[in-house]
């Protein structure tokens, strides 16, 4: 009884390695195997120079987008046998870069990673597009630090011949305050491969050249000295009373092309006396009583501090140099007005779009 029961374990385990055997040479002829037709993938970063207003907000994008090429090779990086049923696409990830830890959102909604360049306050930003089974598959998506799968098909039977490509694009985006310059980014920058399943295959180099130089648009603003002239306490009359008013100008030299607005404030260094008449308090080393000083426009009006200004007569197809017409005049503040120095300052600043 023990030999028939070995004997019938024994037929049974045969059996049981002839369809194991079975399966296993027929799967191998459906194995996923994919051939590289491109070693690398040699693009061109956005080049010439661009001039950057000096105060554009950090995320402003300062190169257009490279063009997604899309014609051989991008299309025909590879030629795939996929098995049936199987998830298979091309996947990419970039090297070779540091990750400021910010992103960029494209007027096209795509979110793109940020990474570093040699310049301060510029970064770099890359986006692929996936070629899946005859049709690319747009917007595209910011390139991480780790294999990222884009699009990718499923295969209804097994596929022979399957072809899968990708393509790049690069801009460059601003992420603080900028020195200008001209960027080093070349080399390798991703990497792209064939994702079938949970494998990879055949990697292949995404190689860029080509730099960009980055004009910081500004303009030349000296300091403005006025001199208010001397005055004879007669010539006040009572609180709100003032002298005859001083005009002077505020230069904007050398102002670069290609700003789209000039904007301008001016402020108090000292106290601020009257906020609705513009006048400011004189400084410290001043010994003169009972008055300030107020800033007036160049047609006389009272101009208002602390407020943003834009500067209409700037052309940004030309550039050039101009000038901010002012006037400036004491003005009694007190009860009375006593004799002495009378000084004060304020700070000019500009604001470049």
């Amino acid at each position: 009884m023990m030999f028939w029961m070995l004997r019938c374990v024994r037929r049974r385990l045969g059996a049981a390695l002839l369809v194991a055997a079975g399966a296993l040479t027929s799967s191998m002829a459906y194995a996923a195997v994919c051939t590289a037709n491109v070693t690398a993938l040699n693009l061109t970063l956005p080049t010439g120079t661009y001039t950057i207003p000096r105060d554009a907000p950090v995320g402003t994008q300062l190169t257009p987008f490279t063009a997604f090429p899309t014609g051989a090779p991008y299309s025909n990086l590879w030629t795939c046998n996929v098995p049936a049923n199987t998830w298979a696409g091309p996947a990419t990830m970039a090297v070779g870069l540091t990750d400021t830890g910010t992103t960029f959102t494209a007027p096209s909604g795509v979110v793109y990673r940020v990474y570093k360049t040699n310049l301060a306050g510029v970064g770099i930003v890359l986006g692929v597009e996936n070629f899946v089974a005859s049709a690319w598959f747009p917007p595209g998506w910011g390139i991480p630090l780790s294999w990222h799968q884009g699009n990718s098909w499923q295969s209804g039977g097994q596929a022979q011949g399957a072809i899968f490509g990708v393509s790049a694009t690069f801009a460059y985006v601003k992420t603080g305050p900028m020195q200008g310059g001209t960027t080093n980014v070349s080399g390798l920058v991703a990497q792209t491969a064939m994702q079938i399943g949970s494998s990879y295959e055949n990697v292949t180099n995404i190689v860029v050249s080509g730099n960009a130089t980055f004009v910081v648009a500004a303009c030349t603003t000296p300091d403005v000295a006025v001199d208010l002239g001397s005055h004879r306490s007669s010539e006040f009359r009572g609180p709100g009373s003032y002298s005859s008013a001083t005009g002077f100008n505020i230069p904007l030299n050398n102002c670069p092309v290609g700003m789209n607005s000039i904007t301008y404030q001016i402020d108090a260094t000292t106290n601020l006396i009257s906020s609705a008449a513009s006048v400011v308090a004189l400084d410290g080393g001043s010994t003169a009583t009972g008055i300030g000083v107020q800033l007036l426009d160049a047609a006389g009006n009272t101009f208002p501090l602390a407020t943003s200004t834009a500067f209409s007569a700037y052309r940004g197809s030309t550039g050039g140099s101009y000038v901010i017409p002012m006037k400036a005049r004491y003005y009694q503040s007190g009860a009375g007005v006593g004799p002495g120095t009378a000084n004060t300052s304020l700070t000019f600043t500009m604001t470049y779009r």
